[in-house]
């Protein structure tokens, strides 16, 4: 069962969840995205799949641009959410958002998180392009979609699509450069980590992506997939089923 809240999706609305499991989209990617994932999911774990601004019916606020923007966007996401066996996962630009979300829970609503994954991020500040791609040409930034294979080719033929899907993408990217070239780390989280990323990831930098472990006091699981910026396209069954044995044995057990 999917109930629309806000900007959230939740699945299994249930009493007392095993695991209250938020996720966060990539850049240009909406909630919708991630519903196939829940298929793998335990019927006992809530699943929150959030949507930024400017993509669906019921969400209608203004674009993110910088951090307080973001966390004026939990605050009225997360107002009433309350605490559990929560755990946070996010995708690229979603990789970001869930550590500035475990660190908005935390701080702000004192709501302790018990795990945090983070997909295809290099840790904030340490990101290798060296010019930001929210100021990339159209035709630049559809290259850039091709080469990290996460969008359907029909799609990136549809000039009429794309005329509304490249400025939604480019706020994004612009919200993602802000967040990741101001961020200072304040303190170290508690909490066990788990990084998973593609080994054919040009954006990803195995020297870089280790130092995601000077962001913890707790463990740092790092995991490699065959594939690129979208690994977990080509074998979802085997990521999804990884994702739940780092969840539950970090969190569970």
């Amino acid at each position: 069962m999917i109930n629309a809240n806000k900007n959230i999706f939740i699945i299994n609305k249930i009493d007392n969840p095993e695991v209250k499991l938020i996720v966060n989209h990539h850049a240009g990617g909406n909630a919708a995205f991630y519903f196939k994932f829940t298929d793998y999911f335990p019927k006992n774990w809530e699943i929150y799949l959030i949507d930024l601004p400017l993509r669906s019916y019921h969400n209608q606020v203004k674009q993110l641009k910088e951090r307080d923007d973001l966390y004026h966007f939990f605050s009225n996401t997360f107002n009433e959410f309350e605490t559990g066996n929560i755990a946070i996962f996010g995708h690229s630009l979603g990789g970001h958002i869930s550590l500035e979300l475990a660190y908005y829970l935390e701080e702000i609503k004192n709501i302790k998180i018990k795990w945090l994954g983070i997909s295809s991020k290099n840790p904030p500040g340490q990101s290798k392009n060296t010019i930001p791609l929210y100021t990339y040409s159209d035709e630049e930034l559809i290259n850039w979609l091709r080469k990290v294979n996460g969008t359907p080719s029909e799609l990136l033929e549809n000039k009429e699509i794309l005329n509304l899907f490249l400025p939604s993408l480019r706020h994004d990217l612009y919200l993602y450069h802000n967040l990741n070239s101001s961020f200072k780390l304040k303190y170290k989280l508690e909490i066990p980590l788990s990084i998973f990323y593609g080994n054919k990831d040009s954006g990803i930098e195995k020297e870089k992506i280790t130092n995601w472990k000077n962001f913890t006091k707790n463990t740092c699981n790092i995991i490699n997939f065959e594939g690129n910026h979208f690994y977990f396209n080509d074998n979802l069954d085997f990521f999804s089923n990884t994702l739940i044995s780092e969840i539950k044995r970090n969190l569970i057990n």
